[in-house]
């Protein structure tokens, strides 16, 4: 998309609604999420009047904070919630898409 950030990737007709299409990883300041099979486009809910897509590498599931071990509050990023460990001590991060959607960083397209 010309004359946006990198990790803005355009516009998408979804159920006849425009959503905002973005590269999360690159978003994050990462590398571009590579296209696989595996790699999925995650919308936020109307009730954010976003209509925003998230585009990531893979989906592995909804997880039950009660079965987590809390660790701490994410710094940083006011869209960025607790940080979890799983049994199999994977890292796991709470993304609140209310913060996310109104945060200026993520608003701000324009290159």
């Amino acid at each position: 998309m010309p004359l946006t950030r990198p990790w803005y990737l355009g516009l998408a007709n979804i159920r006849g609604v425009m959503a905002n299409v973005v590269d999360f990883a690159a978003f994050l300041g990462g590398e571009s999420t590579p296209r696989t099979p595996d790699c999925r486009l995650v919308l936020t809910a109307e009730r954010f009047q976003s209509f925003s897509g998230l585009v990531i590498s893979r989906m592995v599931g909804l997880r039950n904070v009660n079965n987590l071990e809390a660790l701490a509050p994410s710094e940083g990023q006011p869209w960025s919630g607790t940080t979890y460990r799983d049994g199999d001590g994977r890292t796991w991060r709470e993304l609140d898409l209310g913060a996310l959607v109104e945060d200026e960083n993520f608003l701000n397209v324009g290159a």
